[in-house]
């Protein structure tokens, strides 16, 4: 936020337009700290255009006070074109002999609530159906996060740490099904990338998640928190290979007929940023 506030003065100074894109971390942050809310309102206001990924964080811009007119919904997207979907192939068993792979890839930071998977887990091992378990990414809660795996006799979660893009590229082609637990969101670049590989998901039913996962139709979704129904999701799709294939195949035609490719986001934040700079030009004439 700090930078943006400067970015801004250098803007006005040198009368170049001024495009702000936020998503969704710095201003979550707004919310507990009213200073934060304070810059952000400030660069909001000075900018030429304010970016939300999501549409929920466009209107926090809104309800913030920063004209309606300089907030623009850019979402962004992933590579879909040389990822065909499954519709309609012969239906996949589990892969793997633990049973069902669940994968997360994300920060273990407090906001991601890991720890609401972790307990989840628990309770589909304790309900006799096998699973396992990969968490990709690093962050403040990784130890905490571990020991809780331990003296919950979690069998099969595996910690791997930071991974570059083509091993989580290689993990999301191994796994059966993504989960998203957080907090809240942007709009999870993962959620996206899960439903480039047909791979179903399950999120917490949060602003930015619930823009892309359709409950039943996209994917399912639990009420945050809710280890319980976060379990029963998961028993769910581990019983029913037909509606993983599904979900994952409906997931992956969302992202073409939303527009979430790489080449239409690229197109959208193109035909912005010459609005902006046409606007721009038209005011110093």
């Amino acid at each position: 936020m700090l930078f943006r506030s400067l970015a801004a003065v250098i803007s006005r100074r040198n009368g170049r337009p001024l495009v702000v894109t936020s998503h969704g971390g710095d201003l979550n942050l707004t919310e507990k700290l009213p200073v934060l809310r304070f810059l952000a309102f400030r660069v909001g206001r000075s900018a030429d255009a304010v970016l939300g990924v999501s549409r929920a964080l466009c209107n926090k811009f809104e309800a913030m006070g920063i004209d309606r007119e300089k907030v623009y919904f850019a979402p962004l997207g992933v590579d879909v074109e040389d990822r065909q979907s499954n519709r309609g192939l012969p239906v996949k068993p589990v892969q793997h002999e633990g049973g069902l792979l669940v994968l997360y890839v994300g920060s273990l930071s407090a906001r991601k609530s890991v720890l609401t998977l972790l307990k989840a887990l628990s309770l589909v091992q304790d309900r006799g159906t096998k699973v396992r378990a990969v968490i990709a990414g690093n962050g403040p809660e990784r130890k905490t996060l571990a020991r809780v795996a331990a003296s919950l006799g979690l069998l099969g979660v595996e910690f791997l740490g930071e991974c570059p893009p083509d091993q989580v590229q290689r993990r999301l082609a191994e796994a059966d099904v993504l989960v998203m637990p957080s907090l809240s969101e942007g709009r999870p670049v993962a959620i996206m990338e899960a439903m480039a590989n047909n791979l179903p998901v399950v999120a917490s039913d949060i602003p930015g998640n619930n823009e892309l996962v359709t409950h039943r139709v996209t994917g399912l979704l639990f009420p945050v928190g809710d280890s319980t129904r976060l379990a029963e999701a998961i028993q769910m799709l581990a019983k029913d290979p037909l509606l993983r294939q599904r979900l994952g195949a409906a997931g992956h035609d969302r992202l073409i007929s939303d527009g979430l490719t790489g080449s239409e986001v690229v197109k959208a934040h193109r035909e912005v940023y010459e609005r902006v700079t046409r606007r721009k030009a038209d005011n110093q004439i």
